[in-house]
């Protein structure tokens, strides 16, 4: 059986294969080693790959080890379910595009456009923009595409409603949910100085991994909880509650469901120009460094983006709620200050 690692990119060799494809640049089976520098453009800093053991080695030739790694990879994104993730980020890839308010996705023809670069970062939408908002969501997030999205994560939800709940510690057995591998390869955007060229699938295969982490520990909790006979209860997310509640309760299928969408759009925020170029740039910042400060409250915004893009009634609350309030800590603190639950104003 190959070996499987992960790796930092300056320690692949040139006997690595790829074990997830690196965006449209490298699929799974090609040789590592050969495309670090490729990797290295697009601030790849960690790889998956798989090598085949000493005896494997020893057996076959070059041209048949090639084929034999082929076939196990096959072999093994198949039992991970890897038609349904390939299909769900084809579909993401075209709601993660990379945008500005200044874009025509956000123009509406006959009428003169209010919108200004930076406004979707800002707390607050001016009356006079909120139709040019809802023009650039509708078009950003394709309703097609996200009733698509929605539909793959039913399958993934379907999957994992027909299997029992796994207890900690315990090891892969038949019939019970098994361990989640999520380990795919990030490839950054390319930036020339100011102008963006190409679309990485960073956030894309971010956006997938916590999904699909946020439904497979979600599905596991709540099965325990079927098991255990608690009851029925949602307070815990009413924006309208007052205090904390307490208690361990059971969730309904489509609220996990809903609950998980918002996970996977928690990132749309990160694909405005202002912020995106940043985090495809530079991989480390220093709040106490002077020209880091800006970068910073440019990200910490992106959630006033999400907040306004998802302003709309195709989303439900649930999941507006996860992207929304994705920085907020029950301690009251993180960015930026919460407005829509009362309990976490107080």
């Amino acid at each position: 059986m190959p070996i499987i690692e992960r790796k930092t990119l300056d320690r692949v060799s040139s006997k690595d294969y790829l074990y997830y494809d690196a965006g449209n640049l490298l699929k799974a089976g090609q040789k590592a080693g050969a495309n670090a520098a490729n990797l290295a453009k697009f601030s790849v800093s960690f790889v998956t790959v798989i090598n085949p053991t000493k005896e494997e080695s020893e057996k076959l030739f070059s041209r048949k080890m090639d084929q034999f790694i082929g076939n196990y990879i096959e072999k093994k994104h198949i039992e991970r379910e890897g038609e349904l993730i390939s299909r769900l980020r084809e579909t993401l890839m075209s709601l993660y595009v990379p945008y500005l308010e200044t874009d025509q996705s956000f123009s509406i023809p006959g009428k003169k456009n209010y919108l200004a670069k930076g406004d979707l970062l800002q707390r607050k939408i001016e009356s006079l923009n909120s139709e040019q908002v809802a023009a650039g969501s509708s078009r950003l997030i394709n309703k097609y595409k996200l009733k698509f999205a929605v539909e793959i994560m039913t399958q993934f939800q379907a999957n994992y409603n027909s299997l029992k709940y796994r207890e900690i510690g315990q090891k892969d057995q038949k019939g019970h949910i098994g361990r989640l591998h999520v380990n795919s390869i990030r490839m950054s955007s390319w930036y020339d100085e100011t102008r963006f060229r190409t679309m990485g699938d960073s956030l894309v295969n971010q956006s997938i991994d916590i999904a699909l982490l946020y439904l497979h520990t979600f599905m596991n909790i709540n099965k325990k909880r079927i098991a255990d006979e608690r009851p029925f209860s949602e307070a815990r997310y009413d924006s309208m509650q007052k205090k904390a509640v307490d208690g361990i309760y059971q969730y309904k299928p489509e609220f996990i469901l809903e609950a998980t969408i918002g996970v996977l759009l928690h990132n749309l925020g990160l694909a405005h120009q202002s912020v995106h170029k940043i985090i495809s740039g530079k991989p480390i910042l220093i709040k106490e460094n002077p020209s880091d400060k800006q970068k910073i409250k440019f990200i910490q915004q992106s959630v006033n983006v999400v907040r306004h893009l998802l302003d709309r009634e195709d989303i439900s609350s649930i999941s507006k709620m996860i992207c929304t309030m994705q920085k907020d800590f029950p301690d009251g603190t993180g960015y930026p200050i919460p407005i829509n639950n009362l309990f976490y104003q107080k």
